[in-house]
């Protein structure tokens, strides 16, 4: 700027002068304080703050995308995330919030039905594979296992009886759920007997009867027997008192679970004497 002086004779001078303008302050955050933002598993919006500046913004940046929008992938975790507001002279304010990202769901976890398996000839029980539990998590499902087996398949061996399965689904943060399952195993297979030979046995001579022992039948059987009997004493003994002629003799194995089988033999009393 040039200043003219002039006296009353008409004569003038002139002088200069520098008008200096400067921008000193900062911009002015709209929001003093940013609110935390949380949300489970993701974070699906992110609004970026604003700021005014008595000349004018130049840029609003945060320092996780480097870039006004903050659209990114966050951990599960808390994120800090800084704000920077510069006006057009480099002028800059600042100001933080926090990304809070939790996964506090378990999963949702489904049983396969109650399984009903025979045992085998050959065993009190028998393989089988029940199935497994189906998970789905709002985050990411770890691992899913039983507690029979200790891995991801209950594909195994089950006793005769009834085996109660429990599956755990974990998440990646290791939030739990669990559900239960019963596997059933019946013994239908009944026990494999085997008669004592037909026994000929000789009256007494004063009598039409005859005292002995026709002999035990013998039993086995996948479980476990429980009694072997005969329907002419009622007992596991047929020593008896037989009649003259032939004494069908019923013998009967029966297992733990019921299951039951017989055989006959005849007993054959013959009267030699005139």
């Amino acid at each position: 700027m040039i200043w003219t002086y002039t006296d009353e004779n008409g004569l003038s001078s002139t002088q200069n002068q520098n008008v200096i303008i400067t921008d000193a302050t900062p911009p002015v955050p709209d929001v003093a304080t940013l609110g935390d933002v949380t949300a489970e598993c993701e974070v699906t919006a992110l609004t970026a703050p604003t700021a005014t500046d008595n000349c004018g913004i130049d840029s609003i940046w945060n320092d996780y995308t480097m870039q006004l929008s903050a659209a990114a992938i966050y951990q599960i975790d808390t994120t800090v995330i800084w704000w920077y507001a510069v006006d057009f002279y480099g002028n800059m304010d600042s100001c933080w919030m926090q990304v809070i990202v939790l996964d506090t769901l378990p999963p949702v976890i489904t049983c396969p039905p109650d399984t009903l398996f025979y045992a085998t000839v050959d065993s009190c029980g028998t393989f089988g594979d029940p199935g497994t539990a189906d998970a789905f998590d709002n985050c990411a499902i770890d691992s899913i296992w039983n507690d029979y087996t200790g891995t991801s398949s209950a594909y195994a061996y089950y006793a005769v009886g009834d085996t109660v399965i429990t599956w755990f689904a974990v998440d990646s943060s290791g939030n739990m759920s669990s559900c239960q399952m019963m596997v059933s195993v019946i013994d239908t297979i009944p026990p494999d007997i085997i008669c004592p030979p037909d026994t000929l046995f000789t009256a007494f001579a004063d009598s039409c009867y005859a005292y002995g022992d026709p002999g035990v039948a013998l039993a086995t059987d996948n479980c476990q027997l429980d009694s072997i009997w005969n329907t002419y004493t009622g007992t596991g003994n047929a020593t008896s008192t037989y009649p003259v002629g032939t004494t069908p003799v019923w013998w009967i194995a029966v297992d733990i679970y019921g299951n039951m089988d017989s055989c006959l033999m005849n007993v054959t009393v013959v009267d030699t004497l005139g």
